[in-house]
């Protein structure tokens, strides 16, 4: 087979994609884009508020669907597919960091991650339990596995986010200002953990307003008025 042949298709095709949201005047938030991001690409999505940003995350989430256009993802026509079956997709094949951390504070940081597992796998509990502690080693948190939310620092509940994000082994993870709740040492701190996962093949995909996280990006897409109006190389990478 050739290189051409053997090429995994991008995890994520937006072949113009675009969403209306009706009403008696309706509103364009996205315009017609295109936006590829391939296996294991780092990608900042900036912009102002209301330009689209979190349209674009929402639609790439499969939390939405476009009203125009279609998105593959992992070659997968997304539009032509039952809502059952993109639940099914987004659980495995997606994960979502968020600023605020969304944690459950009566559970253990274990406990936590396990309970993204309960809808996407059918595993015995003590099966969850260690991928569990595995995403939380792999976090630098496998110190703090019976810990809650509470007595942790803001950075290692986003930590425990991260874990819980990836606890599924996903392509994709889809990060919306990951380090806004942080202070610099700590944002620090997780973005370099975010880092690692990109060197283990993870596809980042960022919305920021933060210029320092945006560097982190090899590729940059600035969104404005729900247009795409400029994507570029960084002139730093996270490898």
């Amino acid at each position: 087979m050739t290189s051409a042949t053997c090429a995994a298709p991008p995890v994520v095709d937006l072949r113009g994609v675009a969403r209306t949201y009706q009403g008696p005047s309706p509103v364009t938030a996205l315009h017609p884009v295109e936006l590829r991001i391939g296996v294991g690409e780092h990608v900042a999505i900036i912009g102002p508020s209301g330009s689209g940003k979190s349209t674009l995350m929402n639609l790439i989430g499969l939390l939405d669907r476009p009203t125009a256009g279609t998105y593959l993802m992992d070659g997968v026509d997304t539009s032509q597919i039952s809502e059952r079956d993109r639940t099914a997709l987004r659980g495995h094949r997606i994960g979502f960091v968020f600023q605020a951390f969304h944690l459950m504070p009566h559970r253990s940081c274990v406990e936590n991650v396990m309970l993204a597992q309960l809808y996407t796998s059918r595993r015995p509990k003590a099966t969850r339990r260690a991928n569990a502690i595995e995403a939380l080693v792999q976090v630098g948190l496998g110190h703090r596995l019976e810990a809650h939310p509470g007595t942790l620092s803001g950075g290692e509940r986003q930590r425990v986010a991260i874990a819980r994000a990836i606890v599924n082994r996903p392509k994709l993870l889809l990060a919306d200002e990951p380090t806004g709740n942080l202070d610099s040492s700590m944002a620090h701190s997780v973005l370099d953990i975010l880092d690692n996962l990109i060197a283990d093949g993870l596809t980042l995909l960022v919305i920021t307003h933060d210029a320092t996280v945006a560097a982190r990006a090899r590729r940059t897409v600035r969104i404005a008025d729900g247009r795409l109006t400029e994507t570029q190389t960084g002139a730093t990478g996270a490898g």
